[in-house]
């Protein structure tokens, strides 16, 4: 196992690209289909905030089961914005953790990951993106050296946290 350094610079062409790529689809801002979920999540917040039943999607649903996360996060900053840094955060953390392993042989399955990982604000994704990268942070964890008190072990524990609080990956809301 190669052990990476924090702020090697090998991480740089794959971040490079998932935000060059990330801020073309911020500046395009074309539309897409799951988009408006995410717009309708993110002014439901900041009418009702964390709201436990809403009837004005689809005949109704329970909010709190879609993301804890997300809302609140978009409402401070953008549902854009935040899908935006939610796949610049996975494609560093996705570098880190495939060159930690497999070193720089991993270089081209980190630049296709950026430019793969783009495609959820694409779809409009932006939720499942912010669950991404929380899963990729709990991933990440465990391979961290610790000079404080916080063991690796109750960082990957709040990272799994995180991810479910984000989204369900394995449940997908239509």
């Amino acid at each position: 196992m190669v052990q990476s350094k924090p702020l090697r610079p090998e991480w740089l062409p794959a971040v490079a690209l998932s935000s060059a790529l990330a801020l073309a689809m911020l500046i395009w801002s074309p539309p897409v289909g799951d988009l408006a979920a995410q717009v309708f999540r993110t002014e439901l917040f900041q009418q009702a905030g964390l709201a436990i039943w809403n009837g004005s999607w689809y005949g109704g649903h329970y909010t709190l089961t879609y993301s804890l996360i997300f809302p609140p996060l978009s409402a401070l900053l953008g549902p854009q914005v935040v899908g935006m840094l939610a796949v610049v955060s996975s494609s560093y953390l996705f570098d880190r953790l495939v060159r930690d392993r497999w070193g720089t042989e991993a270089r081209w399955a980190t630049l296709w990951f950026a430019a793969g990982v783009v495609t959820l604000m694409a779809d409009g994704q932006l939720t499942f993106a912010l669950g991404a990268a929380f899963a990729l942070a709990s991933l990440r964890a465990p391979g961290i050296r610790r000079t404080n008190r916080v063991s690796s072990r109750s960082n990957t524990f709040m990272g799994a946290a995180s991810t479910a609080a984000t989204k369900r990956l394995s449940l997908r809301e239509k």
